[in-house]
Order: C-alpha cells, then structure tokens, then sequence
C-alpha cells in the first residue's frame, strides 16, 4: 500500500524517461540554483510548501481543517484551506507586492510599447503624405 503524504511533489524534466515525485508530510522547501554545474552554481529561487494543522480558538483542539501555503523566496504566493467534513478545498486570493516587473523589465516592456506606437504614427502620417503627394502630382 502507498504511503499517503499531505504535500506530493511530482518533477518532470527532460533527463527522465518519467516524472519523478515523492511525498512530504509538513514541509518541503527546493532551493533552485542556476549555472554550468554543481561548482559554478547560483541562488536562483527558494521554494517553500508547507501544511498546518488548524486549531480552535484555544489552540488546543485540532479542526478538521488544514492549510496549505506557497512560499516564493519568503513570499506567501498561494494559500488554501481544506475541510476534511466538507472535502472542499478553499483557495484563498493573495495579493503580493513583490512579484513585481522589476524597473529594468518595466522599462524595456512599455518603451518598446511606446517605441512601436510612435512609429505606428509616423508611418500613417508619412503614408498619408505620400498619398496627397500622389494626389497632387495628378497619380
């Protein structure tokens, strides 16, 4: 019989024939590195989940309730709370402030918006001259 787990992790990359994926019962945090290999490597991300057991007012008595989180880098991302009696799961909307375009990205992202705006403009306006120049030249 199959272990049963809270949290189950399935990766899939290239390198497997299959997903790979194990269970964690409370927690489980991947700290992603990037680069050429295990001696030329960076801190690309940190990610974190985690299960809790909900209890009542007291803190004393279990509720038939858990609550499940991502983190990224520290960061609450996503959280949901499952009810055992109602076997429903609840996603909860979490608004972060963090996950943000950085300024450069902002920047490349609108300035070419704006780039290919302004040359949209002086395309039609060059066309539009190029037609009453026609018009004039009786074509």
């Amino acid at each position: 019989m199959a272990r049963q787990y809270p949290i189950w992790i399935d990766m899939v990359n290239n390198s497997y024939n299959s997903s790979k994926s194990y269970g964690v019962n409370d927690y489980n945090i991947q700290n992603v590195m990037i680069g050429t290999g295990s001696k030329n490597s960076f801190d690309f991300v940190k990610i974190e989940m985690s299960v809790q057991d909900n209890y009542d007012e007291d803190g004393l008595k279990p509720t038939l309730t858990k609550t499940y989180q991502l983190r990224v880098d520290d960061e609450l991302i996503k959280q949901a709370h499952y009810d055992y009696k109602t076997k429903e799961m609840e996603l909860e909307d979490i608004k972060t402030s963090n996950f943000v375009l950085s300024e450069t990205a902002l920047k490349v992202k609108y300035f070419k918006k704006w780039k290919d705006e302004d040359e949209a403009k002086d395309q039609k306006m060059r066309n539009e001259r190029y037609a009453e120049r026609l018009a004039v030249n009786g074509q």
